[in-house]
């Protein structure tokens, strides 16, 4: 009689996927916010910004797209491509960890300090509010909870 193994799904893997749904999400998000910046993509009135710097959603959606959509791309592509750029080495130098890593880790602080900041001008919350926080939480996490994982993938730097 075979007996089934509990497969461990690896951070590493959760993290490109969490990775992958914020770049999605930013881009599709940011990218509608900035063809149509009065909101109506969304069907958001530009006054929910009345709190705020900004006179219509531009900016918000090119944050979103920029930061949020290709700066998880970037961290993707380290993720999964590894590789090692000279330029990169002091986000590493002291984690021990890929730069993909720290720029994960910085993507979902990001992410987590851009809902704050967002639901306090706005006033107000939907329920995409503490789901992106929790990506943004989950980000920072898996990026630095199982250095073994980081060395199974080939994460770890290289001490010298």
């Amino acid at each position: 009689m075979k007996t089934q193994s509990k497969r461990r799904i690896e951070p590493h893997f959760l993290l490109i996927a969490f990775l992958l749904f914020l770049a999605f999400g930013a881009l599709f998000g940011g990218g509608s916010l900035i063809i149509r910046p009065d909101g109506s993509g969304f069907g958001m009135p530009v006054s929910i910004l009345a709190n705020s710097p900004f006179s219509d959603f531009t900016l918000p959606g090119l944050i979103l797209f920029i930061l949020f959509g290709v700066g998880s791309l970037i961290a993707l592509y380290g993720l999964i491509a590894r590789p090692r750029w000279a330029w990169t080495e002091p986000l590493t130098r002291s984690l021990h960890v890929h730069w993909s890593l720290a720029v994960a880790a910085i993507i979902g602080l990001g992410q987590m300090i851009w809902i704050v900041v967002e639901v306090a001008m706005i006033r107000g919350v939907s329920w995409l509010h503490p789901t992106f926080f929790l990506i943004g939480l989950a980000i920072v996490l898996l990026a630095f909870m199982d250095k073994r994982t980081a060395d199974k993938v080939g994460l770890l730097r290289e001490q010298k």
